[in-house]
């Protein structure tokens, strides 16, 4: 089973990356992950006008609307892979 090989290396691979990350933020250094995730082209399309939309809103509430629509796209319906940190 290779697949399964692949899958413990790369798990241990990203709790060393966390650790890291959380050693470097406990010492008040800056970190920046990369990470990235396929979208399917029905799914940004929806995302996409809806974004359009709340960034045309003129009212107090815009920048809570566009905040939460970045944050859908950035957890939607599928998992991050980590790219880089």
């Amino acid at each position: 089973y290779v697949g399964v090989g692949a899958e413990v290396a790369a798990g241990e691979a990203l709790r060393a990356c966390e650790d890291h990350l959380s050693a470097f933020a406990r010492r008040g250094l800056r970190t920046l992950c990369l990470a990235a995730r396929d979208l399917p082209e029905a799914e940004y399309v929806d995302w996409h006008r809806r974004y359009t939309e709340a960034q045309a809103v003129v009212s107090e509430d815009r920048a809570a609307q566009v905040q939460e629509l970045a944050i859908e796209v950035e957890v939607g319906s599928g998992p991050l892979q980590l790219l880089g940190a």
